[in-house]
């Protein structure tokens, strides 16, 4: 077993990246990861079953299995391998449990199991994370929720991840939507202009505030138009 400073990129999880770091990698898992990262899943597979044949208690084997069940839509496997990585890592592994259950809240998202992905995201939100992951965790339930329609559920979601990083675009902007749907412009507004102040150069900021600027506008017409009636 090679002496290493390892990286898994978890690539599955729509669009959501994150690392654990693993100092000793056999040579089965690090060739499993090497396929996984060039999306060679059969590959992938075939290594991680010769892992486990070679070490039927590794943690990371069933969590890299989990990872290629998901890629591949196998939601119920995607499940069964990351139940079975969290049974094996230890009370102290917390970034490997909080990528077992990214990969079980997003498979219950992929079923549209709501309740579920929410309780997945509270036991990630449990474990003693950095502010920075935290606040990652919490935009992602905060995200749920918006689509959930649950407007003031998931505004409070989105401050919460910015009360532990202050540079969370993200958080702010997430804020704003919830803001308009609520129709306080105003807290819209101030969250945007957070958003700009951090990432200057982003269109999407300025687009959105333009856009809630033109309501008010429109807003303020209605009322001038109703008291000239």
């Amino acid at each position: 077993m090679s002496k290493c400073r390892f990286y898994l990129l978890l690539i599955a999880l729509c669009g959501f990246q994150m690392l654990f770091a693993k100092d000793d990698v056999s040579y089965n898992l690090s060739r499993a990861l090497e396929s996984l990262k060039d999306r060679d899943y059969n590959s992938a597979q075939e290594y991680v079953k010769k892992e486990l044949e070679d070490n039927p208690k590794n943690a990371e084997a069933y969590l890299v299995y989990s990872n290629i069940a998901f890629m591949t839509k196998e939601y119920n496997l995607t499940d069964e391998y990351a139940e079975k990585a969290l049974s094996l890592f230890s009370k102290k592994e917390y970034e490997n449990k909080m990528a077992a259950y990214m990969l079980l809240w997003n498979s219950s998202l992929q079923r549209g199991d709501t309740t579920t992905a929410l309780k997945y995201i509270d036991n990630t939100l449990a474990l003693k994370l950095t502010n920075t992951r935290m606040s990652d965790v919490y935009i992602d339930k905060a995200s749920v929720l918006y689509d959930m329609k649950k407007w003031k559920e998931s505004k409070s979601m989105y401050q919460k991840a910015v009360a532990l990083d202050a540079e969370n675009t993200v958080g702010y902007y997430g804020s704003s939507l919830c803001s308009i749907e609520e129709k306080l412009y105003d807290e819209a507004l101030d969250n945007l202009n957070k958003c700009i102040y951090l990432v200057k150069n982003s269109y999407i900021y300025y687009y959105k505030r333009a856009e809630v600027y033109l309501i008010q506008k429109q807003l303020i017409l209605q009322l001038n138009l109703r008291s000239l009636k």
